[in-house]
């Protein structure tokens, strides 16, 4: 068993699924950390209601998010890092990696 860390500008979508994990940064805050199949529901969840057109790539969406190139579905307004980096230390997916 061992840890590999890369970084990689924009994936394919066929690549993005071979990731177990993905770690993603907004300023330099946490705003997701978990399972790469994952992170699409959990943007699109309604306490984040980002909007996913399920054909774009998912690199892409969650990159976007990162770098606030999209809003919330029901707000004209981005998210700050700070509220990105919030919501997730409050989430789901947080406290079940914390275990």
């Amino acid at each position: 068993n061992r840890t590999s860390i890369a970084t990689i500008h924009q994936p394919s979508p066929q690549i993005f699924a071979l990731f177990d994990k993905i770690v993603l940064l907004s300023a330099g805050r946490l705003i997701y950390f978990g399972p790469s199949a994952d992170v699409v529901a959990y943007f699109t969840h309604p306490n984040l209601d980002f909007k996913y057109n399920g054909t774009e790539n998912p690199a892409e969406f969650v990159l976007d998010i990162a770098s606030r190139k999209v809003s919330p579905v029901n707000s004209p307004f981005h998210r700050t890092e700070e509220q990105l980096e919030e919501l997730y230390l409050e989430s789901d997916i947080n406290r079940s990696q914390s275990n």
